[in-house]
């Protein structure tokens, strides 16, 4: 795996999760945890934002990050 993608996983994947997680907290006062968390609404909302993460905000850090080398 390159460099590229290990970035763009981390990066975007812990984006994706706070994203998700922070999004459930708030809704936390209409449901329960258990109906916030542990049901399929919740895994979609979370793979949607990892795979976005993932391939929108890992890929646009991964350009920042070489730019910003590239000045330097």
């Amino acid at each position: 795996m390159t460099d590229r993608w290990k970035y763009q996983i981390k990066t975007g994947g812990l984006w994706g999760f706070a994203t998700a997680t922070i999004l459930s907290l708030f809704n936390l006062t209409d449901a329960s945890f258990e109906e916030e968390f542990l049901s399929r609404k919740y895994l979609i909302k979370l793979v949607f934002f990892l795979l976005t993460g993932v391939f929108m905000v890992g890929y646009f850090s991964w350009k920042k990050k070489l730019k910003e080398a590239n000045k330097v």
